[in-house]
């Protein structure tokens, strides 16, 4: 008979929060740590913005926008 420690009833109920439009801009500021504080996108694939890290979004670009709009914000 196996004992199970945890179970799903066994912790409070939380609610989390993940802001996934800056997570991608996070993990290239973890890996490029020079460009933590800049503003600093990802996209291009689809030629819009995927993700805006947080001194992007106070500049005021937003997910979705088209990159030849955001490189003139």
């Amino acid at each position: 008979m196996s004992q199970q420690l945890f179970s799903l009833h066994s912790w409070p109920r939380a609610i989390v929060h993940i802001d996934g439009d800056a997570f991608f801009t996070s993990c290239e500021e973890a890996i490029h740590p020079e460009l933590r504080g800049k503003a600093l996108i990802t996209g291009g694939a689809r030629g819009i913005v995927a993700c805006a890290s947080y001194p992007a979004k106070k500049l005021g670009i937003k997910r979705g926008v088209p990159l030849h709009e955001a490189s003139n914000i």
